[in-house]
């Protein structure tokens, strides 16, 4: 099987921002900016924003965006879009 160069992708990567989750993550960025996409990690910034910075400081081409607010709630805002385009926590709980 021959494989070829797939286009360069845009990618948003979402995390809980612990260790646990953030370390592999990592390295997934860090084999896919390798290959030449672009890669976004969204998670939330609150107390643990310089931990983040921290594991990825030796990797500038990814760009780490960080939300504000409780963590589940912010999450579920920025990423819950149902298909009537509502958002936040009653399109998640719609979707369940």
């Amino acid at each position: 099987m021959r494989f070829t160069k797939s286009k360069k992708l845009k990618l948003g990567l979402v995390s809980i921002p612990n260790y646990g989750h953030m370390h592999p993550l990592s390295q997934i960025a860090k084999a896919l900016v390798d290959r030449g996409h672009e890669v976004h990690i969204i998670t939330v910034g609150n107390e643990t924003r310089e931990k983040v910075e921290k594991i990825f400081e030796s990797m500038p081409e990814v760009n780490l965006i960080f939300t504000e607010g409780p963590l589940q709630s912010t999450l579920t805002i920025h990423l819950a879009t149902n298909d009537k385009g509502e958002t936040g926590d009653e399109a998640f709980l719609n979707e369940w």
